[in-house]
């Protein structure tokens, strides 16, 4: 990744272009800053989920808590999305059936399933030692926990009754929830590029399938019915993925602007906290502009280690610890960074002992395609 800094770590944004590029080559031709946005955005649930599990307290600092600070979260997760539907619909073009979903299986549930073990046997017992459950610690609930988790789809988010006696909430895992919806989607993508007459079509049929998600409500506002709470899910989220694979189909004959990419992340987010009814319909807008910032940014930060799902999925229980030990006092702003220094810790040793070991196993079998990827391209862990 080439930098226009003299720092070698700072991020920096860079506007102006010698030649028209296309978004498909700016992003993956080259390099980006995929990993660094995704930590970033990691960050914003953190600052989201703080405000709530504090109990909205401004703390020693004394700084208020915005209104509508759980958009910080909304947004992030939505630009998650974005970003994954992208990444992913490039990692389908590789390879069989099995090894995709090998790729994606050993992304998304290595690093996951030790997130459940550091809840089970370190942040469990120390509640269970302060009071902060309602049972005693038991192997059946541990094992009754650890089972319900396992798949993403499931989701048992008390242990022993708690954690309790603290603002908010009775989860250890109240960002887990997003991981099933994003393997969903995952799979979504298998028979649009493994099945070949719908690949030869595949251009054409993702626009239709996003613009049938597109227009749910209505769909099912025809149909006399509303959508249960998993399908709302599915019809707030996979839009965005699908924005995304709609940006790498046609992403050759896309102009990248690094101008109109920071400009439209900034309305997009602006939109998202105060126009919330218009921001859900700007997922295409969006995904261009969080994809193309990508881009835009140069940075060295994250390029080679990408944390940022480390940072996701060990951030709330974090968070839940600290509350337990009675950082609430102290303010959504102080936790926020006590949680992001001891989260990006643990994340760090995730990617370095969990991930990345696991995720070198998924190009055993795939050397023999490596060379169709771009030259020069430093694309994020997919």
């Amino acid at each position: 990744m080439s930098l226009t800094s003299h720092t070698k770590n700072s991020a920096t944004l860079s506007a102006a272009e010698s030649t028209p590029r296309s978004l498909y080559d700016a992003i993956l031709g080259e390099t980006n800053s995929l990993n660094f946005l995704r930590l970033s955005l990691a960050s914003l649930v953190i600052v989201a989920h703080a405000a709530p599990l504090v109990g909205f307290n401004a703390g020693i600092l004394g700084v208020p808590v915005p209104e509508r600070i759980g958009t910080l979260g909304e947004w992030a997760v939505n630009m998650f999305f974005c970003i994954s539907g992208f990444l992913i619909a490039h990692s389908a073009q590789r390879g069989t059936i099995s090894g995709y979903v090998k790729r994606r299986a050993l992304r998304i549930f290595p690093g996951y399933w030790v997130s459940i073990l550091f809840v089970v046997f370190l942040c469990a017992p120390i509640a269970v030692a302060t009071g902060h459950t309602a049972e005693p610690y038991s192997l059946k609930g541990a094992g009754g926990y650890i089972a319900h988790n396992f798949d993403l789809f499931n989701l048992q988010y008390p242990l022993f009754g708690g954690p309790i006696g603290i603002p908010f909430t009775h989860a250890w895992n109240g960002s887990a929830w997003t991981l099933g919806f994003e393997f969903l989607a995952y799979l979504a993508l298998i028979p649009i590029f493994y099945i070949g007459f719908i690949r030869k079509n595949a251009k054409w049929l993702v626009p239709v399938i996003y613009a049938g998600l597109f227009f749910g409500h209505q769909i099912f506002e025809l149909m006399g019915r509303e959508p249960n709470r998993f399908v709302e899910h599915i019809l707030r989220l996979h839009p965005y993925f699908f924005a995304g694979v709609i940006l790498y189909m046609w992403g050759k004959r896309i102009r990248y602007n690094a101008t109109v990419a920071i400009v439209v992340t900034i309305l997009g987010f602006a939109l998202q906290w105060f126009a919330p009814g218009i921001a859900q319909y700007m997922h295409l807008p969006v995904a261009y502009g969080i994809l193309a910032l990508s881009a835009a940014i140069k940075t060295d930060l994250c390029r080679h280690n990408d944390i940022s799902y480390g940072v996701y999925i060990y951030a709330f229980p974090v968070q839940i610890m600290l509350t337990i030990f009675g950082s609430a006092s102290l303010g959504w702003v102080l936790n926020s960074i006590i949680t992001f220094a001891i989260t990006v810790g643990l994340a760090w040793l995730s990617w370095l002992y969990v991930e990345k070991p696991t995720l070198a196993l998924k190009d055993r079998k795939l050397l023999r395609i490596r060379h169709n990827r771009p030259a020069g391209t430093v694309a994020a862990s997919s």
